[in-house]
């Protein structure tokens, strides 16, 4: 289970750092850990981008989401653990933890409404 102090961790981190956790979770629940920090980074990179749209629709959709975009709470971390808390459910907790922060950090609105990318 992911913990408020995790998250806290994580949106203390860079997005380079976020990007090579999510990677090393993805790259651990396919048996392997041992590819560098830059091929980590743009493994989950690719892994997001491949899988935009499925995570765009849980979370975007998923009413507890809806009602924190309506009430533009500014707590990051409640966002956060929402996030993981959906995505928990189809994905590694870890991974799920990462892209929750990612999207904290880059703006849950703007990636709802679809103008959100990589990079």
């Amino acid at each position: 289970m992911i913990t408020q102090g995790y998250i806290l961790m994580l949106l203390a981190k860079d997005e380079d750092d976020i990007w090579l956790i999510v990677g090393q979770g993805l790259d651990r629940s396919l048996g392997s850990n041992l590819r560098p920090r830059k091929t980590l980074i743009e493994a989950a990179k690719t892994w997001f981008d491949q899988n935009h749209d499925s995570i765009q629709k849980s979370v975007c959709n998923h009413s507890a989401i809806i009602r924190l975009l309506d009430a533009q709470t500014s707590d990051d971390v409640a966002i956060a653990l929402g996030i993981c808390s959906i995505l928990s459910k189809e994905i590694d907790p870890v991974v799920a933890a990462g892209v929750a922060v990612l999207l904290v950090k880059r703006g849950l609105q703007l990636f709802c409404s679809g103008s959100s990318t990589v990079d």
